[in-house]
């Protein structure tokens, strides 16, 4: 796994990998990743969202990204965290 996630990382944005690893150690809310990334709502939620396979899903797809990277908890405020696959596969980072 974690070659497929190396190489699949090598494929990603900046700002993708950025919400990738902000969320290796735990699932955090948007207001928690704009703070500490930086990024505007727009930027962060587009992102968020292709990592999510909700959008440009064929762009993804070439990227090698063929499952959600990213899946949203049903908390209040919700919460994004990293798939079990991502998670176990950046643990042997």
């Amino acid at each position: 796994m974690l070659d497929t996630v190396n190489a699949i990382l090598k494929n990603l944005t900046n700002n993708q990998k950025k919400i990738i690893y902000a969320l290796k150690d735990r699932a955090k809310t948007a207001d928690e990743l704009r703070a500490e990334l930086g990024m505007s709502t727009s930027t962060l939620f587009s992102e968020i969202h292709r990592l999510s396979l909700k959008r440009d899903v064929q762009r993804m797809r070439g990227k090698g990204v063929t499952k959600p990277v990213v899946l949203k908890t049903d908390d209040k405020p919700s919460k994004y965290l990293l798939s079990t696959e991502w998670r176990l596969g950046l643990v042997k980072e």
